[in-house]
């Protein structure tokens, strides 16, 4: 059997990023900008995923752009990730 998951995986089964989580987190924390790169299957969504879950101070959303073939598409992804994180009243509020 084939221990691995061909889909995103949770903190649960994710091991040995223990140090890239924590500066990831600590970009995030500090507005500071990242850039994960790697083939395909190397675990980037996974990690983005265990990243976020530990941040439950802040709000955050995930994007996914594999499959976008225009920057319009990527402004709709965008506003639509953040208008679910946010709510309806997102634009009244202050952040």
């Amino acid at each position: 059997m084939n221990p691995f998951s061909i889909s995103s995986t949770s903190r649960v089964n994710f091991c040995n990023r223990v140090q890239e989580i924590a500066t990831l987190q600590q970009y995030m924390c500090a507005d500071i900008h990242a850039v994960v790169y790697a083939p395909r299957r190397f675990g980037k969504s996974s990690l983005a995923h265990v990243v976020q879950s530990g941040l439950t101070d802040m709000e955050r959303v995930y994007v996914d752009l594999f499959s976008v073939t225009s920057i319009s598409e990527v402004a709709r992804l965008l506003y639509f990730e953040i208008a679910n994180a946010l709510g309806a009243d997102a634009a009244k509020k202050r952040l």
